[in-house]
């Protein structure tokens, strides 16, 4: 009978068979999506739910104009992150969304942080309308990580490993 996927025993996991978790952060050669959404205000990774808040410590961020996942074209902040368990990923934010992380960027450059060491805690925020409303993600507050951390980071960064593979866009 196979083993439950992603859930062995490491009991019964042969030496061969083991490899050890690499110091730092962990890059597959393609990050890991999240995404947000508008109407139910949480965060996803893939298709599975997060919840509605989301843990990242950025460290690449670029706005870019388009057509994406069968949306009209428009501005798009997007940005490249180690999330909780120091896995490489991205998320993509449009419109007020963007805005409010674009400006808490800015926000850590004038306080004089550094971006890469810091950890920001976003949430979701309902904006209410006529018709109901929806959400946009906002800046729930920020930590500074342990050196190591961003030590981290900043070596996975400079070693230009990173490539921007949004799943689903048009190339």
């Amino acid at each position: 009978m196979p083993t439950q996927f992603f859930s062995p025993n490491p009991a019964e996991i042969p030496s061969y068979a083991r490899v050890e978790r690499p110091r730092g952060v962990v890059y597959a050669g393609a990050p890991r999506q999240y995404r947000f959404n508008g109407k139910d205000g949480c965060f996803y990774q893939g298709g599975e739910l997060v919840d509605q808040e989301l843990q990242i410590q950025p460290f690449e961020v670029r706005w870019d104009y388009g057509e994406r996942w069968g949306r009209p074209a428009q501005s798009w902040l997007d940005v490249a992150f180690a999330d909780a368990g120091s896995v490489i990923s991205i998320i993509s934010f449009k419109k007020d969304s963007a805005l409010n992380l674009f400006e808490a960027f800015l926000a850590l450059h004038e306080a004089g942080l550094v971006p890469d060491a810091v950890r920001l805690y976003l949430t979701s925020d309902l904006r209410e309308t006529e018709d109901g409303g929806f959400w946009v993600v906002d800046i729930a507050g920020y930590e500074i990580l342990p050196e190591q951390q961003y030590r981290d980071l900043l070596e996975f960064k400079e070693s230009r490993r990173f490539e921007w593979i949004l799943i689903g866009e048009a190339a």
